[in-house]
C-alpha cells in the first residue's frame, strides 16, 4: 500500500478532478476513516477547516486576533498541507 507522500506526490498544478478524488479516497482509506459514519468524517472536516480559518485570520491585516493565543494559530501553508 502506498502511503499519503506516495499518493500526494503524483498530483501537481494539472490534476484532473478524478485524480484529486482519488488521492483524497486513498487518504480516506489511509487514516482508517472509510469506515466511520459521515457525521464523524463532517466533523473531522469541519475541525480542519476551523484551523485554517485561523491561520487565514492571522495572516489577514485586517482582521483582529488574541495576541495571547497566537502560539495556536499555524500558518496557512501548514494548514493547507496539514497530513
Amino acid at each position: 500500500m502506498k502511503t499519503q507522500e506516495e499518493w500526494l506526490q503524483k498530483l501537481h498544478k494539472d490534476s484532473s478532478l478524478k485524480e484529486v478524488q482519488e488521492y483524497i479516497k486513498q487518504v480516506i482509506d489511509i487514516r482508517g476513516f472509510g469506515n466511520q459514519p459521515i457525521e464523524q468524517v463532517m466533523l473531522l472536516l469541519l475541525e480542519e477547516t476551523g484551523e485554517l480559518a485561523k491561520a487565514v485570520r492571522k495572516d489577514s491585516l485586517n482582521t483582529s486576533i488574541d495576541k495571547n493565543r497566537i502560539e495556536n494559530y499555524d500558518t496557512v501553508e501548514s494548514e493547507v498541507a496539514d497530513y
